[in-house]
């Protein structure tokens, strides 16, 4: 389930990272090109061991939160949520390059024979560009589901009681060598 949440996550996002980049005139564009790339280039669990000094109990938000507000610090970050944030936030630049290609696959002249045809924004994207992506947003999905599948370093981390299918056989073969 956290394959699947996690791909639905990525995929939404970089859709939507990829239309700010391609249907609006963002200034930010290479920031954001930047900004793609970098979690790439890290390691995923980085970005775990990041967000346990942000959101652990004794975290920098947590602390600032419970300070501000009284709220007592937990550990809602260890397990399911947090991993599902932490790899949503480690495979999303990846969904967002691939889509990024798809929406450049586009072809604009498409678009604009719609608008031609008084079709408004949201028809056309409704009627050209969506069934036009449509095989890039199931890549995307896929890319996403396999990532999380094989992400072994923040369900390691961040895990807690919650048991993904990388860390089992992990065990499994570390507890079968110690027999």
């Amino acid at each position: 389930w956290l394959a699947v949440a996690c791909a639905i996550t990525t995929t939404l996002l970089g859709l939507g990272f990829g239309l700010l980049h391609k249907g609006t005139g963002f200034r930010a564009k290479g920031l954001l090109r930047l900004l793609a790339i970098l979690p790439i280039i890290t390691p995923p669990f980085v970005i775990g061991l990041g967000i346990i000094l942000l959101f652990g109990r004794s975290g920098v938000a947590t602390s600032l939160i419970s300070d501000l507000f009284g709220i007592p610090p937990s550990r809602w970050i260890y397990g399911f949520s947090g991993l599902l944030l932490v790899q949503t936030l480690a495979f999303t630049p990846i969904a967002y390059l691939v889509l990024v290609g798809v929406l450049r696959g586009v072809s604009p002249s498409m678009e604009e024979a719609a608008h031609t045809l008084r079709a408004g924004r949201w028809r056309t994207f409704r009627t050209v560009t969506w069934p036009l992506m449509r095989a890039g947003l199931a890549n995307a999905f896929l890319v996403g589901y396999i990532e999380s599948l094989a992400d072994f370093g923040n369900p390691l981390v961040l895990g807690g009681n919650f048991d993904v299918l990388s860390t089992d056989i992990f065990f499994a073969i570390v507890g079968s060598q110690n027999d």
